[in-house]
Order: structure tokens, then C-alpha cells, then sequence
């Protein structure tokens, strides 16, 4: 049974990347936008076709167990991403695509999230101006709302709280507080961060 490329939201599309790629050896990709009005379907069964992509995780292992390169196939309304597993060059692939990238240098960016490979782990985090946005937009608001508007605040915010992205938004949260406690104004309880991912349907049906 195939397991599908088109995610259903951003959450699933970070969810598949962090959880089903990274951990799993893919380490080199492309990505980008697909231009507007496009057929993307036909657009996708192109490239599947042309990389000769398995879309069943059977057939994916088995390529892995050899020692063959793999290549996953994954898209979110316009943006897609192509990621690869190693050895470098040893598939149409590294010969086709011009600007391949490696996670462990560069980042994959995604609406708001960078996600990488390094020291054996996956990270995942706010990207760095997302976060100097909302860092600028709560710190703006700290004593001028009440603490239940800040919990709503940090609860509307649209990242999933992978461990990094946690760690950056209780950085947050003792930032909103230091400013508080300076004003004679209650703290924003820890419990204004969400800290249970959600689990996503992964991809919509073809």
C-alpha cells in the first residue's frame, strides 16, 4: 500500500520530515515552490516517475538494506521537498539537480520552522526572524495584557513544541515574566506553552 506525498497541513509536513526522514538517513535535498495555477498532481507524477521514487516504505526499506540511494517525495499545497539518502551521487538524482543541499549544513525552511540533523539527533525550532517576531510582538504586549491573554497568546502560536522549539518558547515565557515581575504584574504560568505534539493524518488521498 502506498504511503502518499501530499501532506494534509504544515503540522504533517514537519511531522514526516522530523519523525520518518531525518532519523532515517535523509540528509540531502532540494525544495522550492511549484509556480501557481500548475497542475501539481501531473507535476508530481513526473518527478516520482523521472527519480523512480518508492511510495511504499517496504520497498524503501528494502533499497535501504542494500545499500541503494533512497529518495522521498513530499508536498504541501505548493512547496515540495525532494531528500535523499546517501551514498552521495550514486543516483540520477545528484546528477539531475543543481542546488542539493545537505541538512546537516543548511536547513530545511518551512513555513516558520527550521528543521536539521546534527549530532545524531533531529532539530527542529522556530526559524530565527519567526522568532524575533513573536519575541518582539509578546514582549510588546507583556504588561500591557492580562495573563489570560498571554495564555492564549502562547497557546495560538503555530508550532507544534518539538524539544527545541519548547526550549525557545519557554525562553519566551521567562522573558514575558522577568518584564512582569518588574511591573508588580502576576507571572504567566509555565502552563500557557502546550508541551503534547499533535499527531497528524499524514497525506491526503491521490
Amino acid at each position: 500500500m502506498a504511503d502518499g506525498y501530499e501532506t494534509t497541513s504544515v503540522g504533517a509536513f514537519v511531522q514526516q520530515v522530523a519523525v520518518h526522514c531525518l532519523p532515517h538517513g535523509y540528509r540531502y535535498y532540494v525544495s522550492g515552490l511549484m509556480r501557481e495555477g500548475k497542475d501539481y498532481r501531473a507535476i508530481d507524477a513526473r518527478i516520482i516517475a523521472k527519480y523512480g521514487i518508492p511510495q511504499n516504505r517496504f520497498a524503501r526499506y528494502r533499497l535501504r538494506k542494500a545499500g541503494e540511494v533512497v529518495i522521498r517525495y513530499l508536498r504541501f499545497e505548493r512547496w515540495f521537498l525532494l531528500i535523499a539518502s546517501g551514498p552521495w551521487g550514486q543516483h540520477r538524482f545528484f546528477e539531475s539537480e543543481v542546488e542539493i543541499r545537505d541538512v546537516q549544513a543548511v536547513p530545511i525552511r518551512f513555513h516558520g520552522y527550521e528543521l536539521t540533523f546534527r549530532d545524531g539527533r533531529v532539530w527542529v525550532r522556530i526559524g530565527e526572524r519567526e522568532l524575533a517576531a513573536v519575541r518582539e510582538h509578546l514582549l510588546r504586549r507583556a504588561v500591557r495584557s492580562r495573563v489570560s491573554q498571554l495564555v492564549t497568546e502562547f497557546q495560538s502560536l503555530p508550532y507544534e513544541p518539538y524539544r527545541s522549539v519548547l526550549y525557545q518558547l519557554f525562553g519566551l515565557l521567562r522573558e514575558v515574566n522577568r518584564l512582569r515581575k518588574a511591573a508588580g504584574l502576576a507571572y504567566v504560568p509555565k502552563s500557557a506553552i502546550p508541551t503534547r505534539r499533535t499527531s497528524y493524518l499524514a497525506f491526503r488521498e491521490n
